[in-house]
């Protein structure tokens, strides 16, 4: 039900993703600009070293010749070339590179997180009073907890999420053995493993924004309140995390397969606004919260102590 219940007010609420949409696509031409900008004598160096022309290529093998073993063994050749241009020109790169990274990382996490909660507010006020608000109206009226919100994730969310794109990324180096029956699971391993990471932070972490949104408490006690929502609930959590994380990422897979990667700029958005629908969905189910589904019906949930217990496979949907 909490996942067919996401897909329906998901859709209720689908003029929001193409706002989310434009945002994010000035957010990623800004930054990138104005990391570009302040790098220019990376971006120069680089060029002369070869670094773009390698990228190149394997952007091309992702967009118009898509082989999931040419991919992998693409990215980890990438990722040792990359690294070795690294460490012979450590004193010319490595300062700017560090700087770029810096800029482009925590400029695009800062600035496409400043949506997440007027997102989160738009969609609570239809699920709570039966009420469309105006996004950009939204944004500006919650642009000063938007900013201490997506600093606190600056310090919280990110260096988890950095150790696990590591741990994820150390999976193609599997290739290093060069054992043939290795070499062909380290697809699957790398996908199994990015899986379950992000269904881990999500579980973790999902609920901070719905609970900022919905009981209007400070940073850190509405984190709280989404570990005490939590508390008894984590492997269910989990459970539809990871089922949520799947269906998205073959959804992904499938826009970069069969539309050269230009579908990406739809789902990967989408892919934000769900697991945001998702969150403010599962907090009013562990809090017992009712709220309108669509115009006419209303939810009226059991508050669980233990979700653990579930019945059906229809009862986890």
């Amino acid at each position: 039900m909490i996942l067919s219940d996401t897909v329906r007010i998901l859709g209720r609420n689908h003029y929001l993703l193409w706002k989310l949409i434009l945002y994010i696509l000035v957010c990623v031409l800004v930054v990138s600009g104005l990391a570009l900008a302040i790098c220019t004598p990376l971006v120069s160096e680089l060029g002369r070293l070869g670094f773009w022309d390698e990228l190149w290529g394997v952007i091309n093998t992702l967009t118009f010749n898509f082989n999931a073993d040419s991919i992998f063994t693409g990215v980890y050749q990438f990722l040792l070339d990359a690294g070795n241009l690294i460490v012979n020109n450590i004193s010319t790169v490595l300062p700017l590179m560090i700087v770029f990274c810096v800029i482009l990382v925590v400029g695009l996490k800062f600035t496409i997180g400043l949506v997440e909660l007027p997102l989160a507010d738009c969609v609570y006020n239809t699920m709570a009073s039966n009420s469309k608000f105006n996004l950009g109206a939204s944004f500006i009226k919650n642009l000063k907890s938007s900013v201490k919100l997506q600093l606190s994730k600056l310090c919280v969310v990110l260096p988890v999420e950095i150790i696990f794109a590591v741990l994820n990324t150390s999976v193609l180096f599997l290739y290093a053995f060069d054992i043939s029956w290795l070499n062909v699971l380290v697809p699957l391993i790398w996908v199994f493993v990015a899986i379950v990471l992000v269904s881990i932070k999500s579980t973790i972490f999902a609920l901070w924004t719905p609970s900022k949104t919905i009981f209007e408490c400070g940073i850190w006690q509405s984190l709280k309140k989404s570990f005490t929502s939590l508390k008894g609930n984590v492997c269910a959590m989990f459970g539809r995390s990871l089922l949520l994380v799947s269906l998205c990422f073959v959804l992904n897979i499938l826009m970069v397969m069969f539309t050269w990667n230009i579908g990406l700029f739809i789902t990967l958005p989408l892919s934000l606004f769900v697991f945001i629908v998702y969150g403010l969905v599962m907090t009013f189910y562990l809090n017992g919260l009712r709220f309108y589904l669509n115009e006419k019906e209303i939810i009226t949930p059991k508050k669980k102590e233990n979700w653990e217990r579930v019945s059906s496979l229809k009862d986890f949907i």
